[in-house]
């Protein structure tokens, strides 16, 4: 191996050492793909240096001055010494990125057909959707669902929510939304559709051609969801919860309604146990005790802020919310999923 392979290959090392000592398995996904983007920035414009560099050497006038050599190893040093603190960053970082967009299809995918969308990419949002469709489908067929029309049926039902999804979506840019997609913001798609399954299937039942082998799914829906959610299910749950109460905050004009939402949102984010330790009562009287300590205003005008959110109709994100709380009332979800509610320990 030559004197230039050698050395190659050290300042490779020397990147994979110092990448593998960073650590961004806790960082937001905004502030990953900024560090990245900023890594790769700093990496082109040391690049341009380096070709300024060896043109420099190049020239004749080079050799004749000590002093011009002296500065030229000086210039090159720094260089080379940022180059080895910017390339790990970037290393690092794309590494990062790449494993969370593996780790869970629907999240990518569903982020992906979105940015095709802005994009125009008529190629990325048939992939995209492919691998949606697929993965959906493999619900009903684990479950043993039967449809009437066969899974023409489940394509059917899956494109209506899809296109609901995408909707609530449709205001995000192709960057927030890969920013959303590494934090795992759309991993809620999965139990969305399969939500969304059931629900047609107890339709079908309903109907008076139904089949009778269709009883036999049904009740097997019944036992799943008597069983208690998963610690993973839960944690899903709670941050889709806490995407939609972030939705509605943005939706709400009043400063009191958008303080008590946003609040309720930073519980949920803060203190992922708090559903499971307290009742809905207890809950309620945190989010009011908090507001009012950041707002500066009393627990009395929080409560009315409180009933003002409960009146409002308008705001279709918190109408899907309360959608899906009524829907997982009665153990569902067990606690997994809840916003303030009235007096009367009623869910809104």
């Amino acid at each position: 191996m030559n004197v230039k392979a050698e050395w190659l290959k050290g300042v490779q090392e020397r990147i994979d050492q110092r990448a593998s000592e960073l650590d961004y398995t806790t960082a937001k996904g905004n502030a990953l793909l900024s560090e990245h983007l900023n890594a790769r920035s700093q990496l082109d414009l040391l690049r341009n240096d380096f070709e300024f560099l060896s043109r420099v050497r190049t020239n004749v006038d080079f050799c004749k001055h000590s002093d011009m050599r002296a500065s030229w190893l000086d210039a090159v040093e720094r260089v080379y010494d940022l180059f080895l603190y910017f390339c790990p960053v970037a290393k690092a970082t794309a590494d990062e990125v790449f494993r969370r967009a593996d780790r869970n299809g629907t999240n990518r995918n569903f982020a992906l057909l979105n940015i095709g969308h802005h994009m125009n990419n008529t190629e990325l949002q048939n992939n995209s959707y492919r691998q949606l469709e697929k993965i959906a489908l493999c619900i009903p067929r684990r479950n043993s669902w039967g449809h009437p029309d066969g899974s023409a049926g489940w394509r059917s039902k899956f494109n209506e929510l899809l296109a609901v999804q995408l909707r609530r979506i449709t205001e995000l840019d192709p960057m927030t939304t890969f920013e959303h997609m590494l934090d795992n913001r759309f991993a809620y798609i999965h139990k969305a559709a399969e939500f969304a399954f059931r629900d047609e299937l107890r339709q079908i039942y309903r109907r008076p051609d139904t089949r009778p082998d269709l009883k036999i799914a049904l009740d097997a829906i019944s036992v799943a969801m008597a069983t208690p959610p998963s610690a993973e299910e839960c944690e899903r749950e709670r941050l889709a919860t806490i995407t939609l109460v972030e939705m509605a905050a943005n939706e709400t004009e009043h400063p009191g309604t958008s303080g008590v939402l946003h609040t309720a949102a930073g519980m949920l984010r803060d203190h992922p146990d708090l559903l499971a330790e307290k009742d809905q009562r207890q809950i309620r009287a945190e989010v009011v005790k908090a507001v009012a300590r950041r707002r500066g205003v009393s627990e009395r005008q929080v409560r009315y802020d409180i009933q003002r959110l409960e009146a409002d109709v308008n705001n279709k994100n918190l109408r899907i919310l309360r959608e899906r709380l009524q829907e997982y009332a009665g153990g569902r979800l067990g606690v997994c999923t809840s916003i303030p509610c009235s007096e009367s320990g009623e869910e809104r």
